[in-house]
C-alpha cells in the first residue's frame, strides 16, 4: 500500500454504478478504533438505507472518487456476469438438434436379478 494514502470512511448510498456520497471523513489508523467507529457509522447509515465503505486515498477528494470508480466497477462487473448467465447455451436451446449432454449415461435395464450379498466387509449398506 502506498504510504501517503490513509483511510478514509465514505459513507452514502450505492445504486448501480452511482454513489450519492454523504459524507467522507479520515478513519483512525489503528484498526481497534477503526472497527469500532465504523459500526458506528454503519448502524447510522442503514437506518438511511446507506452503508459505509473503507477507502484508502490521499485526500477526502480522493477518497470520494475512488469510491465511485469502484462502484462503476462494480456494477460493469455485475452486468457482465448477469450477461454471461443470461447468455443462451446450446445444451438448453429448445430448438437445438444436438440434445442436451447429459453427466451421467442412463441406467442400463436388466432383467436379472442379484441375490443381496452376503458378504459382511462391504464398507456400504
Amino acid at each position: 500500500m502506498d504510504p501517503d494514502k490513509k483511510p478514509y470512511f465514505v459513507i452514502g448510498a450505492w445504486s448501480g454504478g452511482d454513489v450519492d456520497i454523504w459524507h467522507v471523513e479520515e478513519a483512525p489508523i489503528d484498526p481497534t478504533a477503526r472497527s469500532l467507529l465504523h459500526d458506528e457509522h454503519s448502524n447510522a447509515a442503514d437506518d438511511a438505507f446507506g452503508s459505509v465503505n473503507i477507502v484508502y486515498a490521499t485526500s477526502k477528494k480522493a477518497a470520494a472518487d475512488q469510491a465511485r470508480q469502484e462502484a462503476r466497477a462494480v456494477n460493469e462487473q455485475i452486468a457482465r456476469d448477469l450477461a454471461h448467465l443470461r447468455a443462451p447455451r446450446l445444451t438448453e436451446n429448445p430448438h437445438s438438434a444436438i440434445p442436451a449432454a447429459r453427466t451421467r449415461p442412463p441406467a442400463r435395464a436388466t432383467s436379472r436379478r442379484t441375490a443381496p450379498s452376503s458378504r459382511k466387509d462391504q464398507p456400504w449398506p
